[in-house]
């Protein structure tokens, strides 16, 4: 019921973010946030333990392919989250201390990847050049652009594939009784099945 609870609650949540400008922007980032993990790990276990309920006759390799599941998915969770990071450290191609405070700036939600501002040396000291900085913010929203679409089309696939694992794995082990005249339990297969009237 919980889970129930969470899943209603966390896209509510959102009709009631603040403005951009608000002060409880970032609590609320956060919270929504971890409401979604929560929710997320509850699912999980849930799932685990219902597979591993003799009623279920799911195959143990179920249970292994869940867990499995999990765990990409926690890696995933870190690199959305470490993707901005990296890009403004490394793909913006920073002139050393000519990059704005916003370099290493981390976005929940990766809507607003800045790059640093260029600015080009000239004899007298620093100037920023605005037409370098409009080209390399550009430059950089396209490999943010291309990054992030990379990594969802392989995330579809990745959890397409889980997807049909679990099914399969869940699937096997009643078509093997059925096909083999056996029965898990001390009841036949057409009791179980049967339509009680």
């Amino acid at each position: 019921m919980l889970l129930v609870i969470l899943t209603v609650v966390n896209p509510l949540m959102a009709l009631f973010r603040p403005d951009k400008g608000s002060p409880s922007r970032s609590t609320f980032k956060w919270t929504h946030w971890a409401v979604g993990m929560f929710a997320w790990i509850l699912a999980i276990a849930l799932l685990a333990i219902g597979l591993d309920l003799p009623k279920s006759q799911a195959d143990l390799l179920a249970v292994y392919a869940v867990f499995a599941f999990a765990g990409y998915q926690l890696v995933m969770e870190v690199l959305v989250r470490s993707i901005p990071y990296c890009l403004g450290s490394i793909l913006t191609f920073c002139f050393d201390s000519v990059c704005t405070r916003n370099k290493h700036g981390f976005d929940l939600h990766m809507t607003n990847f800045s790059s640093p501002e260029v600015a080009s040396v000239t004899g007298s000291g620093i100037a920023p050049d605005k037409e370098a900085a409009a080209r390399q913010n550009a430059a950089a929203k396209r490999r943010e652009n291309t990054i992030k679409s990379t990594i969802l089309v392989l995330h579809m696939l990745m959890s397409a594939c889980f997807a049909v694992g679990v099914v399969y794995f869940l699937l096997r082990k009643p078509f093997e009784y059925v096909t083999s005249g056996e029965s898990r339990d001390e009841d036949t297969l057409d009791e179980k099945f049967a339509v009680v009237g």
